[in-house]
């Protein structure tokens, strides 16, 4: 592929004419036209539309290694088969016609599976006795993951009901200053009631949320994603209460998995870029960056007090083992969000913010350096120090031998 607009596809600075032979300079496939530059700006080039489909066939590996079983519909225009391997089962369809068409399929023997679509996460209805009906556009094609319900939070986690309709916050500056810019009008009167209140982690649904205000933003990008360590003050009948919720931007153009569109809070906007602004907690990048201020020991100084990263000395010895290793999210947590870096540790993040000396934090700290080995390490935790010098923990970070005592836990792959 031609790789800029500029001359000869951006490749060499020689006359055209002087060239073995001439590149390609037709109107529509010329390299004004297409090239690498062009495309990679283009949510909807060929070029990001194959990035997210490689990153789907990654994220499953039954599409290149699972057995092939063939299906037998009487519309011989449509391509349906199976795949299986490693216990996962994918059914893949595919209109194979220049004309819109429609399929009936026999999957009695998936009675009760749900299908999930692959690129976008979308549930579709349970599969029954009757043949499975599905219509597809010219050239269409469907990849589908048939998981039962109790298998749900081993690769999907459904909304309890459809999210509503997403606000917008229109960036000319930093997310920071968007944030605060628009938070008062659009974020916190519009979006953050009914967010909360969906959220498995949120511990205050028998009651009535009065107001909900972002009380504080801590910024922890490092130049290549923005990623805010945010503080949402809730206001109910019980009292006001503080929870932790990370925020980061999913841009539309990134190859991406379906729990951070699953997570989003609004829709971003930059120039001509559109994004989702979601639970930085749903990125890898947010575990790879959270471990890197853990490592350096960062020190963010706030207005009314500062962010610590504490690191012990057995994290100091394990860390660098975590900088490339596969990030799996655990779906069993309820009061908390809890992911792993391959098999080194455990990033548990605490929702609900309490000041004080948290007990797992002290009591893990003090077993670690007496070397209690029928607990796992504590590598080190994250603390927002007030003015006064009252702690509050927002995160821990544990070897991942404390996954073992974790039943019936399910993992996001990424």
């Amino acid at each position: 592929m031609q790789w800029s607009p500029d001359r000869n596809g951006g490749f060499s600075l020689a006359d055209p004419a002087a060239l073995v032979l001439p590149p390609l300079m037709d109107p529509l496939y010329g390299y004004g036209a297409v090239n690498v530059e062009a495309q990679t700006r283009d949510p909807h080039s060929i070029l990001n539309w194959t990035r997210r489909m490689l990153a789907v066939r990654r994220r499953h590996p039954a599409l290149g290694r699972g057995t092939l079983t063939f299906l037998y519909p009487k519309n011989r225009k449509i391509l349906a088969y199976l795949r299986e391997y490693g216990g996962e089962t994918l059914l893949c369809v595919a209109n194979v016609a220049h004309s819109p068409q429609a399929v009936e399929l026999d999957l009695s023997s998936f009675v009760g599976r749900v299908p999930v679509e692959l690129n976008a996460g979308t549930v579709f209805p349970p599969i029954g006795q009757l043949t499975y009906l599905l219509t597809l556009p010219p050239y269409g094609f469907y990849w589908f993951a048939l998981g039962s319900a109790s298998d749900w939070p081993s690769w999907h986690t459904p909304a309890p009901e459809p999210l509503p309709e997403f606000v917008t916050v229109v960036l000319r500056d930093d997310l920071a200053k968007a944030i605060s810019a628009n938070a008062e009008t659009v974020i916190e009167r519009e979006a953050l009631p009914q967010y909360l209140a969906k959220r498995r982690w949120f511990g205050l649904k028998d009651q009535t949320i009065k107001s909900a205000r972002i009380a504080g933003l801590i910024d922890i990008g490092d130049g290549e994603r923005e990623i805010l360590l945010s503080e949402i003050e809730v206001k109910t009948s019980a009292g006001t209460s503080r929870w932790s919720l990370p925020l980061a931007i999913l841009w539309e153009d990134e190859p991406s998995a379906a729990l951070p569109n699953r997570l989003a809070l609004a829709r971003v906007r930059r120039g001509r870029r559109l994004g989702l602004l979601t639970d930085a907690f749903s990125l890898p990048s947010f575990a790879r960056r959270f471990t890197s201020c853990l490592e350096a020991g960062k020190d963010i100084p706030l207005a009314d007090g500062a962010l610590k990263f504490w690191l012990t000395e057995v994290g100091r010895q394990r860390l660098e083992a975590a900088r490339d290793a596969e990030v799996s999210w655990l779906a069993a947590e309820q009061s908390n969000s809890s992911l792993t870096l391959g098999d080194v540790l455990m990033l548990k993040i605490y929702r609900r913010i309490t000041p004080g000396i948290h007990p797992e934090a002290e009591m893990g700290r003090y077993l670690t350096e007496q070397g209690f080995v029928n607990a796992p390490p504590l590598f080190g935790d994250v603390q927002r120090i007030a003015a006064d010098g009252t702690p509050s923990t927002l995160a821990v970070v544990l070897a991942s031998s404390a996954i073992k005592e974790m039943p019936g836990r399910g993992r996001w792959t990424s």
